[in-house]
């Protein structure tokens, strides 16, 4: 108890004990040291030198799962969650123009889905880019299996894989039930991914299978189609067979419990050439050999070719209405199209969006009879997704409709729009976005580019290290991440921003750093809330900018104050250790030092402070109020900085050794995590150091590429991040 004459633990001193400690022993020049009435260091009569040498700037530093750093080359680089181009990139989430995928690769085939995409090389390997759970991408220990592949990844299911196919959901399925089925050059059927409602042929108690699951059937089979929760199936007798999803007949009957696992035969005695399955898992259609549609399912929109209000689904196959000889048919969700042998494109079911391609947008209107699409060319290919179609023309043109309400970027309005031109290749629709196989075998993707989907990193995180330059070309000398926004200043003192900060006169979403108040000469600047941000210039002193205040203002401390080295938040730390509140409410309230029994060296983020002494002031989380309880760490070791995550602290000591502890141990021992450490760093789940010889390394949560090091795997093992020079060498 302070006051009792009794120097206690928690104590720094009590009267005229001073642990033998002196100004010079804490840092100081000179002068004398005494004791204040709550028992910390009095430094008021101690005298300093070498304020540049003082100011606490972090070169790295991290923000929920961002990561930012400058190198001592002053170069800056940041990397993991990019939210609102925070990362100094802009996210690609559209690709506006066909795209080539990265890497050398030439596929043959190619299927597209609701967030994924796979294709089969010339050479008969398969390649899969996007997201989805890992069982929908398969074997788990892949270093992106767990939650989306920004590029083709090859994928080893055991199988010598003659076609490829991928189940295309709806958009309030997400990724949760997509899966894939692949033939074999055998005529071997297996699918995995998702099993809901029995998709992928598995029993209902399977919810997903990262091992194929193979199709038991007595023949073999020659074609494969997948929807969007029903799969069907040809065999080399020209009958048709279905499974999965069919409460409305898409398996040809309607089992007991609305779906099946096992093969069900499509009945009415049909030989089809061709079959396809709706993007949106509602209905499937077939050709036979005289080129005349039938289709089964579900019929909300009249997309089986006959009238909705008679027949609003059906279990036997129906002949599509208007005579037309087909060459190729295909399905979306509510509407299907077909290629005729005149090589005109032919349209039915639903016009939401624009899907039959005639001009008009009318969500409300449908018809069971098929329309033409608004082409006048001539019609060599068609690729019909969920919720778009696209064409080939005989001169190797691409032209595609729909999708306008998902996604305005990638919608291409209610008539086929001119895309690009890929001579004698293919397209395919997926649900947002399409990919073409040009004549060379390379393929090229538009449309959405969520999670990679297209191709390419989408940049919503960046797993790499991704530069950051200023137009000035300045090394940055502190950095300071916010939810969506990152703020710098520069070795001449004008400080940076870029991201998204929600303060009057700053630019929102930009990924290129601005300048912030030209007129000022700033060591740091820290977010204080969502509207107002402070700093500290050149003399120490705190300086309060945004909605609250008409432009810059130095906090009113009064010039007689001594000067500030460091800012927390809404806190400041001045030069003798104590530590004022800069009230985020009221810019212009006078400052007020807070009653605090200790003297600091360091402010640390999640409340994990080093006093003078080298004692790190933190506390442990509990799982009943009041939920958290403080406590000084009990070591031998001198500290010089703390910090804490959401479930990690670690602390720095004078030896350059790192030392880790869980932040739900209240009586930690604490563990060495590394050595030769100059500084770290922690973020939500992870954190990074920096070395004395200047190389990075991170450990912990990587599901927004925060550890740089090129994948979504965690690790608890140090790993460095790469260029993305070095990425494109570890995986294209």
């Amino acid at each position: 108890m302070c006051g009792n004459g009794i120097l206690e633990y928690e104590e720094e001193c009590e009267g005229e004990n001073l642990r033998g400690q002196s100004c010079v022993s804490l840092g100081m020049e000179g002068g004398e040291l005494s004791c204040k009435p709550n028992c910390s260091f009095n430094l008021r009569s101690c005298t300093y030198s070498n304020l540049e040498e003082r100011f606490v700037q972090r070169r790295l530093t991290a923000k929920g799962n961002g990561v930012c750093y400058t190198d001592a080359q002053g170069d800056s680089w940041c990397w993991g969650e990019n939210s609102h181009s925070s990362g100094g990139v802009e996210p690609l989430r559209t690709i506006e123009a066909p795209t080539p995928i990265l890497g050398d690769f030439r596929f043959s085939q190619i299927s597209a889905g609701l967030m994924r995409t796979c294709g089969i090389t010339t050479d008969g390997r398969l390649f899969c880019w996007g997201k989805g759970p890992n069982a929908s991408f398969g074997p788990p220990t892949h270093p992106f299996s767990f939650n989306r592949f920004p590029f083709p990844a090859e994928l080893d299911m055991g199988l010598d894989i003659a076609h490829i196919e991928v189940g295309c959901s709806l958009p309030s399925d997400l990724a949760e039930h997509s899966y894939s089925c692949a033939l074999s050059t055998e005529g071997e059927i297996s699918c995995w991914g998702s099993n809901y409602h029995s998709c992928i042929g598995a029993p209902e108690t399977v919810a997903l299978s990262a091992t194929p699951i193979p199709i038991l059937h007595d023949t073999a089979f020659v074609s494969v189609t997948a929807g969007g929760h029903h799969t069907c199936a040809l065999d080399s007798n020209g009958e048709t067979w279905c499974w999965g999803f069919g409460a409305k007949g898409q398996l040809g009957e309607v089992p007991a419990e609305g779906h099946s696992s096992v093969p069900l035969k499509v009945p009415g005695g049909h030989h089809f050439t061709q079959i396809a399955a709706g993007g949106g898992g509602g209905h499937t259609c077939g050709l036979d050999a005289a080129g005349v549609a039938y289709c089964w399912g579900r019929n909300d929109a009249g997309q089986l070719g006959v009238s909705r209000l008679s027949v609003p689904w059906s279990s036997t196959p129906l002949e599509v209405a208007g005579g037309h000889t087909f060459t190729t048919v295909g399905c979306g969700e509510g509407y299907s199209c077909g290629l005729t042998a005149s090589q005109e494109v032919y349209c039915w079911g639903t016009n939401r969006d624009g899907r039959l391609g005639i001009g008009a947008t009318e969500w409300e209107f449908s018809t069971s009879d098929p329309v033409r699409v608004s082409f006048d060319g001539t019609a060599v290919q068609l690729s019909v997704g969920a919720l778009q179609a696209c064409l080939v023309d005989a001169e190797g043109q691409m032209w595609c409709w729909g999708a306008g309400e998902y996604d305005e970027a990638a919608g291409w309005g209610s008539r086929p729009v001119q895309i690009g031109h890929i001579g004698e290749g293919s397209v395919v629709a997926g649900l947002f976005h399409l990919c073409a196989i040009g004549e060379d075998g390379r393929v090229s993707c538009w449309g959405t580019n969520s999670f990679g989907v297209s191709g390419r990193p989408n940049r919503e995180e960046v797993l790499y290290k991704q530069r950051v330059s200023t137009s000035d070309g300045r090394p940055l000398v502190d950095l300071d991440l916010y939810i969506d926004g990152t703020f710098a200043t520069d070795e001449a003192g004008q400080a940076w921003y870029w991201g998204s900060y929600h303060m009057e006169g700053l630019e929102t979403d930009t990924a290129t750093p601005v300048k912030l108040h030209e007129e000022l000469s700033l060591r740091s600047v820290q977010h204080l809330n969502a509207e107002n941000l402070s700093a500290l210039d050149s003399n120490g002193r705190v300086v309060r900018f945004g909605y609250a205040l008409s432009g810059p203002a130095h906090y009113p401390f009064g010039e007689e104050e001594p000067p500030f080295i460091q800012l927390l938040g809404n806190g400041a730390l001045n030069v003798y250790g104590e530590v004022a509140s800069t009230d985020s409410d009221d810019a212009t309230a006078p400052g007020e030092y807070l009653d605090v029994a200790h003297t600091y060296k360091y402010l640390g983020r999640g409340g994990a402070n080093v006093d003078l002494l080298g004692r790190v002031l933190t506390h442990c989380l509990l799982e009943e109020p009041p939920f958290s309880t403080s406590f000084i760490l009990d070591s031998p070791l001198k500290f010089v900085q703390g910090e804490c995550g959401r479930e990690e602290c670690c602390a720095l000591d004078e030896s350059h050794d790192l030392y880790c502890w869980s932040r739900r141990e209240c009586s930690p021992t604490p563990v060495l995590k590394a050595q030769e450490v100059q500084t770290f760093t922690l973020g939500r789940k992870f954190g990074c150091l920096l070395t004395l010889d200047e190389e990075v390394l991170c450990w912990g949560e990587n599901r927004s590429g925060q550890l740089g090091n090129g994948s979504f795997r965690d690790s608890e093992d140090l790993v460095a991040p790469v260029t993305f020079e070095q990425w494109a060498a570890m995986y294209l």
